[in-house]
C-alpha cells in the first residue's frame, strides 16, 4: 500500500493507494499514427483514471523514428 500526500491551499490530505500491476505481454500493441512526425508508433494502455484524467501507457517506437523535442500543457513522463 502507498500513501499520497495531496495539498489544497492549507488543507493536507493523505489518500491510501493500492499498487496495481498489469501483465503487458498479455496487451495487444495498438497501431498510432503520429502526425506531426508522419511514423506510426505502438501503444499499450496500462492504466487510465478518467476522473484525474491520467493515462500510463507503454510506446514502441519503430527503429529511427524520432520524436521532436515537445511541451505538454499538463504533466508527462516517459
Amino acid at each position: 500500500m502507498a500513501f499520497i500526500t495531496k495539498r489544497a491551499g492549507r488543507r493536507t490530505r493523505t489518500i491510501r493507494t493500492v499498487p496495481v500491476a498489469v501483465e503487458s505481454r498479455l496487451l495487444e500493441w495498438e497501431e498510432r499514427h503520429l502526425q506531426p512526425i508522419q511514423a506510426k508508433v505502438y501503444r499499450k494502455n496500462l492504466f487510465s483514471d478518467p476522473g484525474a484524467g491520467m493515462e500510463i501507457r507503454l510506446v514502441r517506437y519503430p527503429a529511427g523514428v524520432v520524436n521532436p523535442a515537445h511541451t505538454h500543457p499538463c504533466a508527462h513522463g516517459m
